[in-house]
């Protein structure tokens, strides 16, 4: 059909395929804790191919020319709000220990916090926590040693390590994650905090978990719930404002908590 809309898509972005393949990976990066570099506080640079490209396909689909951008002024209030409220969460030194992308992502989430009310949609916030987790696990895994486990015992050994060490049982949550993704964890392709939280438990060293048990018992519970939370992170997620802030408080507990274990002063 030389009127299909794809066409049009095709001519004007030839490299259409290509471009797609990319914004899949770097939407995937930003969500997963990788420093991205954003065109602006609210887009990542291709958030204006995309919704070129699906106005194109689908007409009826018509998004506003420029996406809605706060005052400039009060998003720089909002954000300078934002830090100063986590570094009295962590302290100076505790917040400048996190990399840019998990300050960036616990920044966002702040600033949904500081400005939401009861059933606002916390998907994006949750995102944020979620991310932030998962850029501090990475640190933590960067430079582990290979283990010489088959797949199929990496939960059972896990499992164990975590009742031997006091952080419990693992929850059922962090059971079902795909073994797949733990062995991409382990080779530095790290999928999921689940994953990640698993060759945590894999690679950290006794004494490392128990300093972990001891700090914070629940780690475990807190990870797994952050894990469902998030899903696949495209379902609205309503949240009251209490059920927000605690969701924050044990985040950023436990963000402290694997800080703690680092070696960096």
């Amino acid at each position: 059909d030389p009127e299909h809309p794809l066409r049009t898509v095709a001519s004007t972005h030839p490299e259409l395929i290509v471009r797609i393949r990319t914004l899949a990976s770097d939407r995937g990066d930003r969500a997963h804790g990788t420093y991205v570099t954003l065109a602006n506080e609210s887009q990542l640079a291709s958030d204006p191919f995309m919704r070129e490209t699906i106005s194109t396909l689908l007409p009826a689909v018509q998004f506003d020319s420029e996406p809605t951008t706060p005052d400039a002024a009060s998003q720089a209030d909002l954000r300078l709000d934002a830090r100063n409220s986590l570094r009295d969460a962590f302290d100076y030194q505790g917040f400048n220990k996190l990399g840019p992308s998990a300050k960036a992502s616990l920044i966002q989430a702040e600033q949904f916090w500081i400005v939401s009310k009861d059933g606002d949609d916390a998907r994006a916030f949750i995102s944020s926590l979620y991310s932030a987790l998962q850029g501090v696990l990475r640190g933590l895994l960067t430079g582990a040693a290979p283990i010489g486990l088959a797949e199929s015992q990496y939960k059972s050994q896990a499992d164990a390590n975590a009742n031997q060490t006091g952080l419990g049982p693992l929850p059922e949550e962090l059971a079902s994650v795909n073994p797949r993704r733990i062995r991409e964890t382990l080779r530095g392709n790290d999928l999921s905090v689940g994953a990640s939280a698993i060759a945590l438990l894999l690679t950290a060293g006794e004494e490392t978990l128990n300093k972990l048990a001891a700090s914070q018992p629940d780690f475990l519970a807190v990870i797994a719930d952050i894990h469902v939370k998030r899903g696949h992170g495209n379902l609205p997620m309503p949240l009251a404002k209490r059920d927000a802030g605690q969701f924050r408080s044990r985040t950023i507990t436990t963000l402290v908590t694997l800080l703690d274990l680092t070696q960096e002063d």
